[in-house]
């Protein structure tokens, strides 16, 4: 039997936290997830999906910008290249210079 989790940390104060609280933050939870497993030791845990770089840009900057919501950002049939004429490679790097939302 699978018993699934989602673990929000809702940061609702004043200013946002820092990278460095948000490793402490990351460092706690992986101390309660030890003390977890010596309470419940027939249990394993799975990680679902690694952050992604863009995630990690997305949070850093705190906005709404993403590859998906960049005009340039080509997803269609698994191809996730960047159409834009002025930028040299075609490979979306996610979020860059010449982003432009589309909304």
């Amino acid at each position: 039997m699978k018993t699934k989790f989602q673990i929000i940390i809702d940061t609702s104060g004043s200013l946002p936290p820092s990278n460095e609280q948000r490793m402490e933050m990351l460092a706690y939870v992986r101390t309660m997830l030890k003390n977890f497993t010596t309470n419940f030791p027939e249990t394993k845990f799975t990680v679902l999906s690694e952050v992604t770089l863009d995630e990690i840009a997305e949070a850093i900057r705190g906005d709404n910008q993403s590859k998906l919501n960049c005009v340039y950002y080509d997803c269609a049939q698994g191809r996730h290249k960047c159409v834009n004429p002025v930028v040299k490679s075609s490979r979306c790097n996610g979020v860059c210079k010449d982003y432009k939302d589309k909304r």
